[in-house]
């Protein structure tokens, strides 16, 4: 995407030729080093990725007495992932022309066990009741293999017997979790519920000093419809309430401090790391386990209704969840002249609130012709309430120089934090009068929240004489994101918008004050402002600036620009599914029916965003963070076609 994105229309990539992306003296045709061609990289630097994969468990059960019984359970989940990249010599992504190998293979085992007694029955006439004794065992073991290898005596021969250079790793993954628990329940005359469980938990992760913590769940229900007479118009009516806590197990060896190849930089080179000149070597790591760790603790309260209507046309299910993160297992930055830089420990609260609301039902209903319309809609309010004591924010992914992923007290977690232009009281950009060009703040903040207002989903079924056509519209009200393609590429004059060239722009803001004498920008004196800003003279802006200096600087990404330019609203309304299908019934004496499907996803979108596409994340859908675009793949439609017999 970056050698593709930089490429102007003008410019054939393939050279004429169906292989003319390829010179004849073997290397590519290129025209934004170092960035590949992207049809070098399709056909001269393939990833290949096989995967050997069992997976399966048993399960026994004996009915002992009416009233009791015992169940066990044996399961094992069991890969090996085998993945080579090849970078061809005269590839200079990464930037090694010499080319490079790259063979990693992951092997992972999952083995699990569960002993389940259960008895259940009636305590008298209008109660009954159930209880589940268990016990619960896991382990898990991960290997991981990396070896790479550099500088190719040989073009076209992709073995690591060829590389010059050679670099291997190695990592070891082994987690053992044993656990007991209890879960019960008890009706009274079929209106009213209780449910509870417990679980006492060992997990391996932790430190000598504590290894065990107990999670226990409440939960109950009332069938208030029972006591309503007129069913024809509630049908059915359910009020609930529940509390429950759950524990997450830090990451493995994080409760230690451990050995690790350092790496030194002095400022001037590259840096240093081992093996270095033939020799190994370790050094401590800059992260500081803790053997006191605890679980991060997820308490969560939730409150809801289910509510139906005429004989079940209708319904409705409305619920409240409040979730508190406590003890959250994260590393936070400590003072470098202790030898280390993070420790690894329990800290800080967050809240996520919010509601989860589904109404649907039938709206017409006949022999012939049925539709049914269903809408869900979810609002979540995220809020980092408090991190390690004296710490205000916390960097949880520096992705780029220019922005980063924040943890900070009052903020969603998460939130977009980056250069931003300094600005009044009005919210005005102040203008710099000697150039024409807005001030870059001297503070980074917040710049945005990458996670929406709220989502929303609407589906509809029509059936007519066996035939369905249903969609669904996806909605995503806000949430931001730094489009970084947009800015480089309007700096290359590579978008539309930075087509316009031909003229002069003037940027709406007001002037910036500044000193008579030097005509340097004037600044408030800090000891008066925490924030020291640039003073405004609120008179509005009519420096003409070149459509270079525009698109490079306010609009880009040159030196002198604010990222905040390059944050844009997420909103979107989407086709994110579209179904036609058909059951042709009795179609023989020993065949019940026949479907036919065809279904097509992500069909149709609907968004201000002047990126590829707003569903997309640069970090991978395995990140805690979101909101980064740059150079992102975009999304894809697919298209499905099934056949289906019943007999």
């Amino acid at each position: 995407m970056l050698g593709l994105s930089r490429a102007p229309a003008s410019y054939d990539l393939t050279g004429g030729s169906e292989d003319g992306w390829k010179l004849p003296n073997g290397l590519q045709r290129q025209y934004f080093f170092p960035y590949d061609n992207p049809y070098w990289t399709v056909y001269e630097n393939p990833f290949t990725d096989n995967v050997n994969r069992i997976l399966g468990n048993v399960n026994l059960n004996y009915q002992a007495l009416d009233w009791l019984s015992f169940s066990y359970r044996l399961g094992t989940d069991v890969f090996t992932d085998s993945r080579k990249q090849i970078f061809a010599v005269g590839s200079w992504d990464p930037p090694n022309p010499t080319g490079q190998i790259g063979e990693n293979t992951q092997k992972y085992r999952e083995l699990y066990q569960d002993i389940i007694v259960t008895a259940q029955g009636s305590l008298t006439d209008k109660i009954n009741g159930r209880l589940s004794l268990g016990n619960n065992l896991y382990q898990k073991n991960y290997q991981d293999l990396y070896a790479r290898g550099r500088d190719l005596s040989v073009p076209g021969f992709y073995n690591l017997s060829n590389a010059a250079d050679l670099y291997s790793s190695a990592y070891f993954e082994d987690i053992r979790t044993a656990a007991i628990f209890f879960e019960g329940s008890v009706d009274y005359d079929n209106f009213l519920y209780l449910n509870f469980t417990g679980r006492n938990e060992w997990a391996s992760t932790f430190g000598p000093n504590k290894n065990n913590f107990f999670y226990p769940s409440v939960s109950s229900s009332f069938i208030f419809s029972n006591f309503i007479a007129d069913e024809d118009i509630l049908t059915f009516g359910k009020l609930r309430a529940s509390f429950a806590q759950v524990g997450i197990n830090p990451d493995p060896y994080s409760y230690n401090t451990y050995f690790v190849n350092p790496f030194f930089t002095d400022g001037f080179t590259d840096g240093l790391s081992f093996p270095y000149l033939g020799v190994n070597g370790f050094g401590y790591s800059d992260i500081i386990g803790d053997p006191n760790l605890q679980p991060e603790l997820v308490t969560e309260l939730e409150v809801g209704t289910d509510l139906r209507f005429f004989q079940g046309r209708l319904l409705l299910d409305v619920t409240y969840y409040n979730r508190k993160s406590s003890n959250i297992l994260m590393s936070r930055p400590i003072p470098a002249s202790s030898g280390y830089e993070q420790l690894f420990s329990n800290f800080g609260e967050m809240v996520n609130k919010g509601w989860e609301i589904y109404a649907g039902g039938n709206v017409i209903e006949s022999d012939d012709f049925t539709w049914n319309l269903g809408v869900n809609f979810t609002k979540n309010v995220n809020e980092v309430l408090a991190l390690a004591d004296g710490v205000e924010e916390v960097n949880i992914e520096a992705a780029f120089a220019s922005i980063g992923s924040y943890a900070i007290v009052g903020q969603p977690y998460g939130a977009l934090y980056a250069t931003k232009w300094e600005r009044d009281d009005n919210d005005n950009l102040i203008i710099d009068p000697n150039s024409g060009l807005p001030i870059v703040a001297l503070e980074e903040g917040n710049v945005g929240n990458p996670f929406p207002d709220w989502t929303a989903g609407v589906t509809n079924s029509f059936t007519y004489k066996g035939v369905t056509l249903s969609a669904l519209i996806d909605i995503r009200q806000g949430g931001d994101i730094w489009c970084g393609t947009c800015a480089r590429l309007n700096q290359l004059g590579r978008t539309e918008e930075s087509a316009d060239r031909e003229r002069s722009y003037t940027v709406d803001g007001v002037l910036a004050q500044t000193d008579p004498v030097t005509g340097a920008v004037v600044y408030n004196d800090p000891a008066d402002d925490q924030s020291p800003t640039v003073v405004p003279t609120g008179t509005p802006n009519d420096v003409e600036i070149s459509a270079f200096n525009y698109y490079r600087v306010v609009v880009g990404d040159a030196g002198g620009s604010a990222t905040e330019n390059a944050v844009f609203d997420g909103s979107w309304v989407r086709l994110r599914e579209l179904s036609l299908s058909y059951r042709w019934k009795n179609p023989t004496t020993f065949l019940q029916y026949i479907d036919f499907s065809a279904t097509g996803r992500n069909l149709w979108l609907s968004t201000d965003y002047p990126g590829v596409d707003p569903e997309t994340s640069l970090t991978g859908a395995g990140s805690n963070v979101s909101g980064f675009d740059y150079f992102n793949m975009p999304g894809t439609k697919s298209y499905m076609f099934g056949l289906k017999f019943g007999f």
